[in-house]
């Protein structure tokens, strides 16, 4: 009974001491447990105010995550300084709160701009790496032997493993004692508290299991030789033969990409990185094993030098990506990292794999200047590239000239869809359009009232909503705003001046299936005053009439109140609508475009689907442009009969 007592003491004591050792660490773990916990009870609340909140409560708890690494390595650092004086303990707690404070207004500035969501999260993430590889280096980077940064971070790799296995167990368990309570004795435990026991765990409880678990002067085992066999199965016989798999995977492809001189996909980069992070964690885990092992001692010479081929492959692909595309965040971080793989790789080589610690070290300086270097940061050099192309792209397609955007200028799907694209890219990482100062976003835009709200008050789809409203009067439309506008009559004026022009692409989707065909019809010159959508709702509209006659076809659109009837008589498609009247030779049209069109003998019963061609039939005061039909075969007429139609008409 006496031990039974004993372990909640062991407990209480065991947090005590940690609360001791490493008070802001563990503060801050409850700031972020305490934040996650009221971020749901606002959202059950439902109250006015809860998006402002639930914003700067967003932001204290991303502070309060980074806190957690880079308050831990303080307390290290403090550890490794006992006896200096005060001044330098108390400067180096007052440098944690200014970090820490400026992340939280750096969070906050881009949370108040209007495009949120994608970027603050780039944004923490860079912190957290930069944080986190601090963790791993700073406390042991004064030690002259890697077998102390070894120990360091093989304690800090097992604390990790085991605080998420507690913290599984613990919350698995306590969410199931829940819910047998809620359904065997009706005590209606509601579902958010499962959420708040999610973020007492994630917050409170890990960050007490994580440090309780750290030695009192674990940067100090410069001579320890407790190496736990564990880490060295899971290294030998779980990530090597992975590394193997991937090693042969990538050799392979390399020696299809030079038998059939084929440049690498894009999708290589990630096999690459992938490697490289399995090849060198397996040979961090198994560093101190190397002077006994042979194998392992070849397998640290080796690596490197099957890892430096690979990486030209790296090189190849990331270049080929940027040289199309151009530099964004990603693509700049993964040059950054490839030129990081390459010197961590030749400097390995050069000393023989003998200072693990510039690993962390060297990775978390690039980090930094990849991510938080004015000018040459990931987001500074993508927002130049990408202006830079999105404003030749403009200015190639007629529509900008370095200071303004014009209107009334025809573009082809593809052309629209990219410029479209480019522009929204630059919205969502950088905030701004890419045209300035032709085209700006405003500070405040008007919502379904009328009233003006500023920006960074509204969500992201009401302002992505405005630009591309804004881009519309420049021609750029991406595709589903195409699909949408097909069913609007255009009554603006389309003067053609040259012999023929191709038909903007969106105009000639194919109605009615999940994917567009797109079909390039040439249309005389002349001046066309009106086009008029056959079949604007989407959907193949069929033909009605008597049977199997020949005669007697009529086809009545009621959106716009157009009729097209087919006379096989006289060969003639009438289209009546109010100001239209044309006729049209429609069977010749078709024999002429398909000579054997009679001799088809496949589909008589289902008809003929005539959906991926083009075909331009001439009126008299009228263009009839067909992009779908579907052919209905007639034993009595021996032709085949139009069944199904959709189209347009240009109209002088």
């Amino acid at each position: 009974m006496a031990n039974w007592f004993k372990s909640p003491q062991v407990l209480l004591q065991l947090a005590l001491n940690s609360v001791k050792r490493f008070p802001f660490t563990i503060f801050s773990g409850l700031i972020l447990t305490a934040v996650g916990m009221w971020s749901v009870r606002i959202g059950i609340a439902e109250k006015q105010y809860q998006d402002e909140f639930l914003s700067f409560l967003l932001r204290v708890g991303m502070t309060a995550s980074l806190s957690l690494p880079l308050s831990f390595t303080v307390h290290l650092l403090l550890e490794n300084n006992l006896h200096r004086n005060r001044i330098f303990r108390l400067g180096l707690i007052n440098l944690l709160f200014g970090i820490l404070i400026f992340v939280y207004f750096d969070l906050s500035s881009y949370q108040q701009s209007i495009n949120v969501e994608e970027r603050i999260w780039l944004r923490y993430w860079s912190y957290s790496v930069v944080f986190h590889l601090l963790a791993a280096i700073l406390p042991v980077v004064n030690k002259k032997n890697s077998n102390a940064v070894w120990q360091y971070n093989q304690t800090l790799f097992l604390r990790t493993f085991t605080t998420a296995l507690y913290c599984g167990v613990l919350y698995l368990g306590l969410a199931g004692a829940m819910l047998a309570l809620d359904q065997l004795f009706g005590l209606e435990i509601k579902g958010h508290y499962y959420a708040y026991l999610m973020f007492i765990m994630l917050g409170l409880v890990s960050t007490l299991i994580f440090v309780s678990g750290i030695p009192n002067g674990v940067q100090f085992q410069d001579d320890n030789q407790n190496f736990p066999k564990p880490l060295k199965v899971f290294a030998q016989y779980v990530l090597l033969p992975l590394v193997l798999i991937y090693l042969l995977i990538l050799y392979a492809y390399a020696g299809q990409i030079l038998v059939q001189w084929k440049l690498p996909v894009g999708w290589v980069s990630n096999m690459i990185l992938s490697f490289a992070v399995a090849g060198m964690l397996a040979l961090l885990l198994l560093y101190p094993f190397g002077t006994n092992d042979r194998w392992i001692h070849n397998y640290s010479r080796g690596y490197y030098i099957a890892l430096l081929p690979l990486l030209i492959l790296l090189f190849v692909a990331a270049g080929i990506r940027i040289d199309e595309y151009g530099f964004t965040v990603l693509r700049y971080s993964l040059l950054a990292l490839a030129i990081w793989l390459t010197a961590i790789s030749i400097f390995m080589i050069l000393t023989k794999n003998k200072y693990i610690g510039m690993i962390p070290f060297s990775l978390a300086v690039t980090a930094f200047l990849v991510f938080f270097v004015p000018g040459i940061n990931a987001w500074s050099v993508s927002k130049r590239d990408q202006t830079q192309r999105i404003q030749e792209e403009f200015k190639k397609a007629g529509i900008f000239d370095g200071k303004q955007l014009k209107q009334g200028v025809i573009l082809s799907d593809s052309a629209s869809d990219k410029l479209h694209e480019d522009v929204m890219y630059m919205f969502d990482q950088h905030n701004i359009t890419g045209l300035e100062p032709a085209l700006v976003l405003p500070d405040m835009i008007a919502n379904d009232t009328g009233k003006l709200v500023k920006t960074n008050r509204i969500s992201t789809w009401e302002v992505k909503s405005w630009l591309s409203d804004t881009l519309k009067v420049y021609g750029v439309r991406d595709e589903y705003d195409r699909y949408n506008t097909i069913a609007e009559s255009i009554e603006d004026p389309v003067t053609v001046d040259s012999d023929s022009i191709e038909v903007p692409e969106h105009i000639l989707t194919i109605s009615g299936s999940a994917s567009s065909a797109r079909n390039n019809l040439n249309i005389p010159a002349g001046n066309w005053k009106r086009l008029v959508l056959i079949n604007p709702d989407k959907n193949e509209t069929m033909f009605y009439g008597n049977g199997d006659d020949c005669d007697g076809l009529f086809m009545r659109i009621f959106d716009g109140n157009i009729t097209l009837d087919y006379d096989g008589s006289f060969d003639t498609l009438q289209i009546k609508a109010e100001g239209l009247n044309d006729k049209y030779a429609f069977y010749s049209s078709l024999q002429k475009k398909f000579p054997n069109l009679e001799n088809i003998k496949i589909n008589k019963n289902t008809g003929y689907n005539w959906g991926n061609e083009g075909m331009i039939i001439q009126g008299k005061n009228s263009i009839l442009a067909v992009h779908y039909l579907e052919l209905k075969y007639s034993e009595k007429c021996k032709r085949f009969l139009p069944h199904k139609f959709s189209g347009m008409v240009w109209v002088k």
